[in-house]
């Protein structure tokens, strides 16, 4: 991934290139799949065979405020 890839580009990455990203972030609290992922090889058990996809969008908006009320 670069900084300055076209836009719609999309990213397949296999789970097993994702472990030790994960590790002491967050609290425990929060958790999310590449945690996951390094738990298990911590505790030397197979990870799961999955993904994560990512396209790089448009447009971002960043705002602060509250969002419209739907009626």
């Amino acid at each position: 991934m670069e900084r300055d890839d076209g836009v719609e580009s999309v990213y397949h990455i296999p789970s097993q290139e994702l472990t030790g990203y994960g590790l002491n972030s967050g609290s425990a609290h929060e958790i999310g799949e590449i945690q996951c992922f390094d738990i298990l090889e911590l505790m030397g058990k197979e990870i799961p065979k999955s993904s994560v996809l990512g396209v790089v969008p448009k447009d971002i908006e960043i705002f602060i405020g509250l969002s419209e009320v739907i009626t």
